[in-house]
């Protein structure tokens, strides 16, 4: 039996192996993780205090990370 996915979990876009494999081969294998050497702690607020920018930017990076680790996850994007 062949696997089925959907796009954003509408069953009129299915796709099937073949397709799912063409889209995670195709994934941009230089869009990597950034490292955070800021020392900055992270939360969900950037505010417009400079005093603050170091948590600001290690908010931003981990916020980045974890959308570029929920891309590889389901094969968006490469390893």
């Amino acid at each position: 039996m062949a696997s089925k996915y959907w796009v954003a979990n509408n069953p009129n876009s299915e796709i099937n192996d073949a397709k799912a494999q063409l889209i995670a081969a195709d994934a941009d294998p230089a869009i990597v993780s950034l490292t955070d050497s800021t020392t900055g702690s992270a939360t969900n607020t950037c505010n417009d205090n400079t005093a603050d920018t170091k948590d600001d930017l290690a908010s931003i990076i981990a916020k980045v990370n974890s959308i570029l680790a929920a891309l590889r996850t389901h094969g968006i994007i490469a390893e």
